[in-house]
Formats: C-alpha cells, structure tokens, sequence
C-alpha cells in the first residue's frame, strides 16, 4: 500500500526514457500507483519539490540503472534519497534495482537483491518473466513460490537452457495398417492415413526377391543394396510420409543430439503387409517428407535400433529353468550333394567362444550334441532334469524349413511345426530357439511375391493403384 498516495517511484535517466515508459506503464497496468514524472509533472512546478514528495509518499523505489542514469546528478540525488529512506525503514520502505544495460554498481546498489532486464528489454516471454519478477518484489514476495509437496520430480534444465533427462534410450513404436500408421512416444501419439501401398512399389519388391533369389555374378558390387533402398524410399512415401513422418524424424533428431539410443519398435497389424521389408524404411526428412535422395535406412543409423513387434503373444509364464545360463547345441550336417557340408568344427568353435568367459566363470554351461537330429534333440530336452534355457540349431536352411539330419546322416527337412511337435516334448520349459540357417523365414514373403499362374493376374486387395 502507497505509504503517502504511491507504490513506487520510478527514477531513470532521460536518455532512457521510452523504454521506462513502457515498464511505468506496465506497472500500472497491474495495479500500482505509480509516481512517474512524465505523469506527475506539469508546467510551472517546482521540480525538486515534487520529486522529494514522490520519494517521501512512495512505499518502494524502482532506479533504473544504466551508463546513462548512473551519469546524471539529478538521478545520483534521487538514488541518494531513496537508499536513505530504504536503510531508515527497511520493513517498510524498499530500494529495487532495475538492470537494463550493462553498468558497474554502486556498491550499496550491487549488495541489493536486483532484477535483470538485460537481454530481455523488449519483447517476448523472458520480459514478461522479468516483469512478473518486479511485480512480485514490490509486493515484498520472494522471486518465486515453493512447490507443492506432490512427491514428482522435476529435471533441471543443462546448459543453453536443454532439458536433461535420465540417461538411456528413448523408446516409440510405430504401428503400421493398411488404414492407420501412428507414432506413439511417451505421452504423444500422432496418425495419419497412409496413401497405401502402391502398384510400383509392390512391383519393386517382387524385383528385389527376384533379384536375391537369382543373384547376377556379373553385376556390380552393391547392385541389390541399390535395388532394396528403392523400396525402402517407395514403402516410405507410402506410409510414412506426413505428420507420423516429421514426428518419426524429430526423435531421431533428438536420439542423435542426445547421443542416445531410439528404440524403434515396429508393429505391422496387417497380416497383409507383414512380410513386406519395413526394416528398409528411410528417416524422413524433419518436414515429414521422403527425400528423393538422403535419408538413409532407418535400421543402419547409428542412433536408431529398429526391431520388430509381436503383438497378441499374451502373457508369458514364467520360466522354472534354474541358472546358470543352460545352452542345449544341436549342429546338423547331412551328407547330402545339394549342398556343402557344415563346417562342424568351425560352427562349435563358434559358439563355444561365444559364451566361453561366462562358462569359465561358472556363469553357463553348454552341452553338444553328437548328432543334428530331431530325435536327438527332443532325448536331450527330455532327460535332463535341469533343463536348458536356449536351443541353438546351426544348420542349412531353405524357405521355411531347416535342414536337420537323420540319425543315419541324411538330410531331413523340419519345419517349424515339426520342430515343436517332434523336438521339444510336452511341457518342456524352453525359453528360447536360436536358429543359425539361412533363409528360414521366407517360404511366406515369396509365397505373396511369387504367386503361382492360377493367382498371378489376381489383383492384391493391399495393393493400391
């Protein structure tokens, strides 16, 4: 309250004038009575005497400090008198440096607590937050409020004003159908609809497997790298260009300016589109775009790791096997002229290196099989009474089987089905089968890509013109 009709008195040097006219008036706005002399003053007063009654009827003093305020004899009067009445009654009376230019302070000035405008003397939030900051002090109000006591944490801000955040990787999962893509990070979540999949680029993935499954020796290094980010580039404006495509881009932007990790779960909903190679998706431009050069895979980019999602599993039970680690290895080799026998030495050694610090350790133990069979597999996981927490089979493969052995050597083409229903017995607790074959998951993807004569003209309902 106005100790003689005024809350405050501004003092200033005149060369500032337009700038202090501005926070008078501010502070008016919010209430104050404010004595200001471009207010105050008429024609014809007597100036001194005006100006010592403005001091005298003032609760608190505002000096605006700057080279030119600190220059002038009348504003050094006006300092003098409001330091005075400040000391004589420090519970009633305040004495608030204002900072609006670089200056060196008095020292009775420097030892008060002062707010700074410098740097924020014009416009936007940070004004408003000095502003709000002299507001509060001539209400005689800390420059801030204590939290509330709800028990949340809240991270400071490092250096250039960046939020730090715990250490590790960022997580977000995108979700593809034929009728939503979505990006889901933490508490935000953007969609769109995806234009679909279209004509060439379902034309361009069948020309990729084409390609893998009858390699050209003679063309030139890199020619299938070429030929798969082209559907990378076309599955990407499919899809992924848009607002999903910006918001995807904005987080490995920020992977990368963390040095961090973006865990990029992949869930494809439409059985349709699964074996499509969505682990070829570019990073898109930060507009959302898909370049038509740049942007490279998302899976090779050093702060991204890609990975597939595998909904509607439900919940797993939880595993009885007891540690250490138990790995159960199984290395088939056929005598078979259709392919190169298995290096079985090189393969064991392999696999032995691989866990051979933790099995000195006592941390693992590993038992080999003599023979690659089914048989022989599902008598390991049947007799012993430990039980393994990891089949490794290492073997040729072909589309959709595995090629394990007889127990007379022969080949013996599994697949999965007759892998659980002939090597695993009821009940057994396997957490994990490692398989060590090439193309065992691709009896499916050239099933769609390569349809016999009787579908081959039939259009494909995913596929859009």
């Amino acid at each position: 309250m106005a100790v003689g009709g005024w809350d405050v008195f501004v003092s200033y040097g005149h060369e500032d004038a337009a700038w202090v006219r501005v926070l008078a008036e501010n502070l008016h706005r919010v209430g104050f009575a404010v004595f200001f002399d471009e207010w105050e003053l008429a024609a014809g007063d007597r100036v001194a005497g005006r100006l010592e009654e403005g001091i005298r009827g003032s609760a608190s003093g505002v000096l605006v400090v700057s080279p030119h305020a600190l220059s002038r004899p009348w504003v050094q009067e006006e300092y003098e008198a409001l330091l005075r009445q400040a000391m004589q009654q420090p519970g009633q009376r305040r004495l608030i440096p204002v900072l609006y230019l670089d200056v060196e302070l008095p020292p009775f000035l420097a030892s008060r607590l002062w707010v700074d405008f410098r740097g924020a003397a014009t416009t936007g939030p940070e004004y408003e937050a000095r502003l709000a900051q002299l507001v509060r002090a001539l209400q005689g109000l800390p420059a801030a409020d204590r939290p509330t006591r709800d028990g949340a944490v809240q991270w400071p801000a490092g250096p250039g004003g960046q939020v730090v955040r715990p250490a590790g990787p960022l997580r977000a999962e995108l979700t593809v159908s034929a009728t939503e893509v979505s990006l889901s990070a933490g508490a935000d979540r953007f969609t769109q609809v995806p234009q679909g999949l279209r004509r060439s680029t379902a034309d361009a993935v069948r020309e990729l497997a084409w390609r893998r499954a009858h390699p050209d020796p003679e063309a030139p290094l890199g020619a299938g790298d070429a030929a798969l980010r082209e559907v990378g580039r076309r599955l990407s404006g499919d899809f992924l260009a848009g607002p999903v495509g910006a918001a995807l881009a904005a987080r490995v932007a920020q992977a990368a300016g963390l040095n961090e990790v973006l865990e990029l779960g992949m869930d494809v909903a439409d059985q349709g589109l699964a074996d499509l190679p969505w682990e070829a998706l570019l990073v898109p431009e930060a507009s959302g775009e898909i370049g038509e050069a740049g942007g490279g895979p998302l899976v090779l980019h050093r702060n991204v790791a890609a990975f597939r999602l595998a909904g509607g599993l439900g919940t797993a039970a939880a595993h009885k096997v007891r540690g250490p680690l138990r790995l159960l290895v199984a290395i088939a080799s056929p005598e078979t002229a259709e392919a190169e026998l298995l290096d079985y030495e090189a393969e064991l050694a392999r696999i032995v290196a691989a866990v051979e610090p933790a099995r000195k350790k006592g941390q693992a133990y590993v038992r080999v099989l003599n023979e690659g069979s089914l048989a022989a597999i599902y008598a390991a996981l049947s007799e012993d009474p430990e039980g393994f927490h990891v089949l490794h089979l290492s073997c040729h493969a072909q589309p959709g089987e595995l090629l394990l052995e007889t127990p007379d050597g022969q080949p013996d083409p599994v697949t999965a089905q007759r892998l659980l229903a002939e090597g695993v017995p009821p009940g057994a607790d396997l957490p994990v089968v490692v398989l060590s074959g090439c193309s065992t998951g691709l009896a499916a993807r050239q099933e769609r890509l390569h349809p016999d004569a009787a579908t081959a003209g039939r259009a494909d309902p995913e596929i859009s013109a």
